[in-house]
């Protein structure tokens, strides 16, 4: 199916001239793929550009239906494919990050701070906690031991807090002008660099934001800065040898808040590691964002204008692409780490369902779009496949096949997506859903006993946040078991779970989701549900939805949902 994505937006090139399916089943043990890593291919492996968005539902980009024009995304669907049935596991930053750079469910994260805080006699709570270590089996270290050049730009988000390091002493309150101060954030920057290579197996790393701009090491800093970020990428870019191929990942902060209208009046020269002595080239003017907003009929306003610098990035490293002729043996994949409020942090669709685009520069095939389901682990395999390696001793739960397959090769499709948020788990085969909550012994025993005075929402979070947003918006968000018909309820409104009509439906996805938690090393019991269901539970479930969420500055409180 061709894509149609015409658009009367300024092109970033007119402006610069003018001015993976799960096989057989569930069994997990068994997804792993075939072989230790192994020569490359005596053909020459394509090169990978992963480029990652944070926070973006399909709809934000025109070649998805979206009424903001990205040209430049775009480009990379007409020429590539749009995957439309595209799905993370986890949909919060962390742990849909750790799982493309291992190909593995956050489930499965072993790193110190994660296994004292979710003992294996718990079920793990599945948040912002999934971390890399310097022995992770990370997609880039098989690359680079496979003779990838591989080289990381942007948000790094896979790692404990900056408090928790050795870095040089900065106070927030610091002026980034101040000649000591600067040289404290380039050291603070090789400090952050060096970690990323360490960590997750890179050779080379540039413009590392270590979190989310609000942790930014000084106050004067916390305002995106994605030029810097594409400015470290194209420099990755020029590095690499035209001898060997190279994975570059590059993190985007669009459209995660802050507010992106606050790049207006800030000097990107300022950034984290430092101030640059002129503007970076390669990017284009934040004077023009307005301009070419307004000439598409649109405000500029927070999402409109992380949008289009989303898609000036992409623009940036395509064009260096095409500048150093390496566009025709190059897989660029646009994706993001998960979709939005009110569903991030959750199993349901508005959470789960994310963008996916594949251009490979080999085949031109002109635009078309997939319906197979994918998940971002089976991308993690299909970037191994691609370059020619061999993974025999690597634990991967996706798949390639899904991925390369057509949208024609309905048998290669993944059979069901698993989801993890939380204390929550979900599954889906495409049409119906089944979504287990369930709490760790010592958090029931607290809610018994009258320890807590609310019901704990499923990331245990005391501000509430992203859950208490989800629960006002999910009628079925506290109850134990959920099921949902998706093609007569996509939305997620009408829980099916006690439904006679829809017994057998439930009775066959909880036993699916049993066989594969039944893989990791935490338990995730669906049987002991009394409490859940009792009278006390519902008090102290109408206590947490009335006491409502903290602030986030971006989420609009009059967001209508579902749509009408």
């Amino acid at each position: 199916m061709a894509l149609n994505t015409e658009s009367n937006f300024i092109s970033r090139r007119q402006f610069l001239t003018t001015s993976g399916t799960i096989a057989g089943g569930m069994a997990l043990a068994s997804l792993t793929g075939c072989g230790v890593v192994s020569q490359l291919t005596s053909r020459r492996p394509p090169n990978i550009i992963c480029f990652m968005a944070d926070d973006m539902a399909p709809e934000y980009l025109g070649c998805y239906g979206g009424d903001i024009p990205t040209p430049n995304i775009d480009h990379l669907a007409q020429s590539g494919t749009r995957f439309d049935a595209a799905y993370c596991s986890a949909s919060v930053c962390t742990p849909s990050r750790f799982s493309l750079l291992t190909g593995q469910y956050a489930n499965r994260c072993d790193h110190p701070v994660f296994m004292t805080h979710n003992p294996v006699s718990d079920p793990a709570c599945i948040t912002w906690n999934t971390y890399l270590h310097a022995n992770s089996d990370t997609i880039p270290r098989r690359l680079s031991q496979a003779g990838y050049q591989t080289g990381f730009a942007g948000k790094w988000h896979t790692s404990p807090a900056q408090h928790t390091m050795e870095l040089p002493p900065l106070n927030p309150d610091d002026d980034p002008e101040d000649p000591t101060v600067d040289r404290f954030l380039q050291d603070h920057q090789r400090a952050l660099i060096q970690a990323v290579k360490s960590t997750g197996g890179f050779q080379n790393a540039a413009s590392v934001l270590w979190e989310n701009w609000e942790q930014a090491p000084l106050k004067a800093l916390r305002v995106h800065n994605m030029e810097w970020i594409t400015h470290g990428a194209l420099n990755l870019l020029d590095q690499f040898s035209s001898d060997q191929p190279f994975f570059l990942y590059v993190g985007a902060t669009g459209i995660h808040g802050p507010d992106h209208s606050a790049i207006l009046s800030q000097d990107m020269r300022l950034t984290p590691e430092g101030r640059f002595a002129e503007p970076f080239a390669g990017s284009l003017p934040r004077d023009s964002i307005v301009a070419r907003l307004e000439s598409a009929g649109l405000d500029a306003y927070h999402r409109t204008i992380g949008m289009v610098q989303v898609d000036d990035m992409v623009g940036a490293l395509y064009d260096r692409l095409t500048a150093q002729d390496r566009v025709s043996n190059t897989i660029f994949i646009f994706l993001a780490d998960h979709n939005t409020e009110p569903a991030k942090s959750t199993c349901y669709e508005k959470g789960v369902h994310a963008p996916l685009i594949i251009r490979d520069g080999r085949r031109e095939i002109g635009g078309t779009s997939n319906q197979n389901r994918v998940q971002n682990v089976d991308i993690s395999a299909y970037i191994l496949a691609q370059a020619g390696v061999k993974t025999n001793s690597m634990l991967l739960d996706g798949s390639s096949a899904a991925v390369a397959a057509s949208a024609t090769q309905k048998e290669l499709n993944r059979r069901l997506l698993y989801f993890e948020n939380g204390y929550t788990r979900g599954i889906s085969d495409g049409q119906y859903k089944y979504i287990a909550f369930r709490y760790p012994q010592h958090l029931l025993e607290q809610m018994k006993s009258g320890a807590m005075t609310e019901a704990v929402n499923h990331l245990n979070m005391p501000d509430q946040h992203q859950p208490a947003i989800a629960m006002r918006y999910y009628p079925g968000y506290f109850d134990v078991d959920q099921l949902y018909d998706l093609n007569q309820d996509p939305y997620e409104q009408d829980n099916r779970s006690s439904d006679p009509a829809y017994k057998q439906e439930m009775l066959r996805l909880q036993d699916e989701l049993r066989r594969l938690v039944a893989n990791f090393r935490h338990p995730f019991d669906l049987k002991d549900t009394h409490f859940q269901m009792s009278a006390q539970y519902r008090q102290l479930v109408a206590f947490s939805r009335a006491r409502g969420t903290g602030h986030i500055p971006w989420w609009r409180d009059d967001f209508r949902w579902p749509p009408r």
